[in-house]
């Protein structure tokens, strides 16, 4: 089921991203029981990044803001929003 729904946000981030210029282009994933967002680039498909959230947290969703600013993450467990700065690629409970 998990695997379903990382697919499925992947799938919707690629969409999204569609319409951002190719030097921008990043995905932002949740990984559930690491506390972790890995970022990939778009354009090579590997992982660039990978931004703590805190441990335990277990993020489960995330929202980018329409400028692209900022990534919010949902946190299953602690009942938190972690927020991201995509321009510094770092991430702090909301």
């Amino acid at each position: 089921m998990a695997r379903i729904l990382v697919l499925a946000m992947a799938a919707a981030f690629a969409l999204i991203l569609g319409a951002a210029p190719a030097s921008a282009q990043k995905a932002y994933i949740t990984n559930l029981g690491s506390g972790t967002v890995s970022v990939i680039s778009a354009a090579t498909n590997q992982v660039v990044d990978t931004i703590t959230v805190g441990v335990g947290t277990d993020p489960y969703g995330l929202a980018v803001t329409p400028n692209g600013g900022f990534v919010y993450v949902a946190n299953y467990n602690a009942g938190t929003v972690s927020v991201i700065s995509t321009a510094i690629q770092t991430g702090a409970p909301a």
